[in-house]
C-alpha cells in the first residue's frame, strides 16, 4: 500500500492514478526513471532527459 499524498504545494499533480500504474512502471520509477502520463495513451511513460 502506498501511502496518500496531500496535493503538493509547487502545484505539480502526481502521475495518474497509482492503481493503474503497473508495477513496471513503478519499478522504474524507483529507479530514478522519469515518468509522465500520456493523455493519448492513457499511460505512463518514461522521458528521456
Amino acid at each position: 500500500m502506498v501511502a496518500k499524498k496531500p496535493k503538493r504545494q509547487n502545484g505539480h499533480t502526481p502521475v495518474g492514478d497509482p492503481k493503474k500504474l503497473s508495477t513496471l512502471g513503478r519499478e522504474l520509477a524507483r529507479r530514478g526513471q522519469r515518468l509522465r502520463w500520456n493523455r493519448e495513451r492513457r499511460r505512463a511513460e518514461i522521458v528521456n532527459r
